[in-house]
């Protein structure tokens, strides 16, 4: 009952209508975050975006990340949406802390808000950008790819037309790599087998 009680006061106090512009998009972006890196736990984050757009947690076939040829807009977007939640995340929190446990004016306590905000959406971009230089720079041995069936994760033109993305388990992990058709183009979720490792750390592909 203690618990129960003391939850209910910390609801209480997060409710006030007097921090609720603080804390409403606090709450938002914190639950956000955490949705996206739930999904990103399960492999799923470039789903979730609806653009085919990865993130580079998981991209070392690829040492440019996996944003990609035409997919800027799509990069963009998914910047965009890191940057509001980091940035909800940091305005709220911030500014509650200072109107609710300091009882600064909610003038200041905004003003303060904003400046917890834009640090946080540096800080996420840094943590973002270490994290795919990290994965960039392992040592994934795209010779072992060959003749290794996977899927379509970017639509691959057909030769000569471009390149794509697939997604296959490599070294025990799963990765999506760069990919080039060996003929007609293949659309996103075609399962495909490795023909070739390409120099340019891209990939052959053909249609099983």
């Amino acid at each position: 009952m203690a618990r129960m009680r003391a939850a209910q006061a910390t609801m209480e106090k997060l409710l006030d209508p007097e921090v609720l512009w603080f804390t409403a998009p606090a709450m938002a972006g914190t639950i956000f975050f955490l949705f996206r890196l739930i999904m990103l736990a399960f492999g799923g984050i470039g789903d979730a975006d609806g653009g085919g757009v990865d993130t580079g947690f998981d991209t070392a076939g690829d040492p440019h990340g996996a944003m990609h040829h035409g997919d800027s807009g799509a990069a963009a977007q998914f910047l965009s949406v890191q940057g509001v939640t980091a940035f909800l995340m940091g305005f709220g929190w911030t500014g509650y802390a200072f109107r609710a446990g300091l009882h600064w004016s909610p003038g200041a306590s905004a003003a303060l808000g904003l400046l917890g905000g834009i640090l946080m959406v540096l800080l996420v971009g840094s943590l973002f950008r270490g994290v795919r230089k990290l994965e960039a720079s392992g040592t994934l041995d795209l010779a072992g790819a060959k003749d290794a069936v996977g899927e379509v994760y970017a639509n691959v033109p057909a030769r000569g037309e471009g390149s794509g993305q697939v997604r296959l388990v490599l070294q025990q992990r799963q990765r999506i790599v760069n990919a080039i058709s060996e003929g007609a183009a293949l659309p996103t979720k075609t399962r495909v087998r490795i023909v070739q490792v390409n120099s340019d750390r891209t990939v052959t592909v053909k249609a099983l």
